[in-house]
């Protein structure tokens, strides 16, 4: 199943999260989630299998917010 951007997920912590962006980086498809319950809750993941898999590595993440700025901007500039 493909996951885009207006889904909503339920990560292994119960909560659910809709997902705010997706972006490309390295190969690897990530994205952007926001708690619905929370919207100080977000998180950063990859989908290994069926599952997400948060990144956790807080480096890698600001990696991360300049791809996923890029892929707005694209989005904006369309």
């Amino acid at each position: 199943m493909e996951l885009e951007v207006k889904d909503s997920v339920v990560l292994d912590n119960g909560n659910e999260y809709v997902i705010s962006g997706k972006t490309e980086y390295e190969g690897q498809t990530y994205y952007f989630l926001i708690s619905l319950l929370d919207e100080s809750d977000i998180k950063f993941c990859y989908r290994e299998e069926d599952e997400l898999v948060e990144v956790m590595d807080k480096d890698f993440v600001n990696k991360l917010l300049v791809s996923f700025y890029k892929s707005y901007k694209e989005d904006d500039d369309e």
